[in-house]
């Protein structure tokens, strides 16, 4: 569903950026989601149809940011 919104004539790319980005990587990229054989294809699919409309770097910056917060929290965890 998101894949289709995103890939549809006429939706701005700021649109995507404001308003389904922030709710995409908060609920389906995540470690389980990535991980399940049954889900990973359409998320890679539908992060790289995202990428075709708001660029590249918005997803890889958002991708790295949420592995730093991610790795900070392990190492926190671990009390390294």
């Amino acid at each position: 569903m998101v894949k289709q919104c995103c890939s549809t004539e006429g939706v701005e790319a700021q649109y995507i950026k404001d308003e389904i980005l922030p709710h995409f990587f908060k609920h389906f990229w995540n470690h389980r989601m990535a991980l399940d054989r049954r889900n990973y294809r359409q998320l890679v699919d539908t992060t790289v149809e995202i990428a075709n409309r708001v660029g590249a770097s918005e997803i890889i910056n958002r991708l790295v940011d949420d592995l730093k917060v991610r790795s900070t929290f392990l190492w926190v965890s671990k009390g390294v």
